[in-house]
């Protein structure tokens, strides 16, 4: 607040509401300070966290959703699974538990996305400016660079929100009103308070700093392949839209057709891992700090193949592109604004 100033207020600035003086004058003030005081690669990563940061306060319920029936029946035969949609599971958790119940994680899901996304997209967007992609946009060339940019930056966002990530799913998949019987078939069922107690749980009980970052491989894949798909085809896409459609690349609407088609491409290609990680992250630890159902990625998409067959990936397909694809539109759409006003 020491770099604000009231003469940009063209009336008192009591007359404001709150949230306008926050967005149009002490975020914007802050954010410029940041990055002053850092430099402007580092004001990637943070602009990129608060992106997507914002985008996981409308995307979190249907992200809870998806959890939920990728971990129903697991290992059992297609046959002889019950099967549950998205509107019945929704129904059940709010007429059981209430609305709030598919904002369970909802803390720790924001740290993940700061950590992993700001990592992600603000080492992405810093290579591609090293490497001076802006001017050469087009061709094989650039689709393939966009590819490797995104896994390899999608891939250590990962592990380094991994802990995050373990925790969400725990939380998101508590079920509070169930009996223990019926809890079975929607996993393991965690109870954990808060975000540092879940954190010391894990490391006093299932083996220490490593047991924090159980499955960090199979979620580094995830995010590798699901990173590697929207950022190129994201820029892909845009580029285009832009070119065939002749849209302003700068618009909203742009942004928003981009993002739709880049959600699907995502969901299409990230689900299967992300059923994997899943599932790794929410199963029950012996005492040994070992999975009781799977013991590796390999073991996981073995016995899932064996007794669920190629469907067992697809589990909550339907959730993940309806929670993806808004998630990806507002994650760009606040990413492409905040970029565009602030560097």
């Amino acid at each position: 607040l020491t770099h604000f100033n009231v003469t940009h207020f063209p009336s008192p600035f009591w007359s404001y509401p709150i949230p306008y003086l926050f967005v149009e004058f002490i975020l914007p003030e802050t954010i410029l300070s940041l990055g002053a005081r850092t430099n402007t690669r580092m004001s990637e990563f943070l602009l990129a966290g608060i992106a997507t940061s914002t985008a996981c306060l409308f995307s979190h319920p249907l992200e809870t959703i998806k959890v939920r029936l990728q971990l129903q029946n697991q290992l059992k035969h297609a046959s002889s699974a019950s099967k549950s949609t998205s509107r019945h599971l929704i129904y059940d958790s709010i007429r059981k538990e209430g609305l709030l119940s598919l904002q369970r994680g909802l803390s720790v899901g924001i740290c993940y996305q700061f950590v992993m996304n700001g990592t992600r997209l603000g080492t992405y967007s810093t290579m591609q400016k090293v490497l001076n992609q802006g001017e050469r946009s087009n061709g094989i060339g650039f689709f393939l660079l966009n590819v490797a940019l995104g896994a390899s930056s999608g891939a250590a966002g990962a592990f380094l929100a991994s802990p995050f990530f373990m925790i969400k799913t725990r939380m998101q998949s508590a079920m509070l009103s169930l009996t223990p019987e019926q809890a079975k078939q929607v996993g393991h069922q965690y109870r954990y308070r808060n975000v540092v107690q879940a954190l010391q749980e894990v490391y006093r009980n299932e083996g220490g700093l490593k047991a924090l970052w159980r499955g960090s491989s199979a979620a580094s894949m995830r995010v590798a392949s699901g990173s590697a798909a929207q950022l190129s085809s994201y820029d892909s896409v845009k580029r285009l839209i832009v070119n065939n459609l002749h849209m302003d690349p700068t618009h909203s609407r742009t942004h928003f057709a981009a993002s739709a088609i880049t959600g699907f491409i995502v969901t299409l290609v990230m689900n299967p891992f992300d059923v994997v990680s899943t599932r790794l992250y929410n199963q029950e630890v012996n005492a040994m700090g070992k999975g009781t159902m799977y013991n590796s990625v390999t073991d996981c998409i073995t016995k899932m193949y064996k007794m669920e067959g190629i469907s067992g990936f697809y589990k909550g397909s339907v959730a993940h592109y309806c929670r993806l694809a808004p998630h990806t539109i507002l994650t760009f759409v606040f990413w492409e604004f905040l970029r565009n006003k602030f560097t």
